[in-house]
């Protein structure tokens, strides 16, 4: 088999690198020359070859379809001035970058989503925030959106992350009794309760994060994401994660988790929270934490734990 023969699956591109790159993945299906992808990609990933516009060919076969990339910038900072690395320097990655946001729009098919750090620590330096801006670079030419994720959509991730979707009309009739009951308070407390706290909105808001209520996010994500050390939905996810397994654990037949329940004198959950604090913070919540353990009855499994009798 002849390199001109593969060539005439794609004429008009540039899919094949190298010879001897090609012809190891290339074989017949029937009376059909078909390309072993994983392979060809393996290769051209060992030598360190940008796979340039065969990706719209496998966009093309695989579409529709999208293409998740995380941690980019976390490895990109690594390859930072060093040049004798198998899989390609630092400047390859954006050339990849490039060819993969130009092949998804060609394809019409294909959608690229990547995250990247949303803080200065995250970014690791001078590395990272160089990583950061050439990708910002490159994802701009395709004049492709480059914004955060709204707090909507982190309420969203965190409540299916943690949380069974309602899957009957009793559960969603429970659900808006309980939203109903809340709103319905927050009316006849007139000035006591936030003007909007009352409306046809905020209810349509309680109960799309039920049963977190809305201001414990609200609380998260705009005043904590101030903290440079934390990471907006990674973050509210471990926080209201430890907070969640610990009213579990209490059996808190609550209906909804607001934001005076949270567990301080827990461990488990203040851990949680002095990750992102000064060092002058736990003293402060661990001293207001003693009067809510005070009021809180000891657990059984608490109890086994300090006796060794048990």
């Amino acid at each position: 088999m002849s390199v001109a023969t593969v060539r005439q699956l794609d004429a008009e591109s540039d899919d094949f690198v190298a010879e001897q790159s090609v012809l190891p993945c290339v074989g017949y299906h029937g009376d059909r020359i078909v390309m072993d992808w994983e392979r060809y990609f393996r290769l051209i990933d060992e030598s360190g070859t940008n796979p340039g516009r065969s990706l719209i060919k496998l966009f093309e076969m695989a579409g529709p379809c999208m293409i998740l990339i995380d941690e980019w910038i976390a490895y990109a900072r690594q390859l930072y001035e060093k040049h004798d690395l198998p899989a390609g320097s630092f400047d390859t990655q954006f050339t990849f970058a490039q060819a993969l946001t130009e092949a998804a729009t060609d394809s019409k098919n294909a959608f690229v989503v990547l995250s990247v750090p949303s803080s200065d620590i995250e970014l690791g330096g001078t590395a990272g925030k160089d990583a950061l801006n050439r990708l910002e670079n490159v994802v701009a030419r395709k004049e492709a959106t480059w914004q955060p994720a709204s707090s909507e959509e982190g309420f969203e991730i965190v409540r299916r992350r943690l949380f069974k979707p309602i899957a009957s009309e009793e559960l969603f009739r429970q659900r808006d009794t309980v939203v109903r009951a809340f709103i319905e308070n927050y009316r006849a407390g007139g000035k006591g309760f936030p003007s909007d706290a009352s409306s046809a909105d905020y209810e349509k808001r309680m109960k799309s994060v039920y049963p977190i209520h809305p201001d414990l996010f609200d609380r998260l994500y705009t005043e904590w994401s101030n903290l440079d050390r934390f990471q907006r939905t990674r973050g509210v996810l471990r926080l209201m994660a430890a907070v969640i397994h610990e009213l579990w654990e209490q059996g808190d037949q609550n209906m909804m988790i607001i934001p005076g329940m949270l567990p301080l004198h827990q461990p488990a959950v203040t851990k949680e929270l002095f990750r992102y604090l000064e060092p002058s913070w736990p003293v402060i919540v661990e001293a207001d934490a003693v009067v809510r353990q005070r009021q809180v009855p000891p657990r059984p499994r608490d109890v086994d734990r300090r006796s060794r009798r048990i």
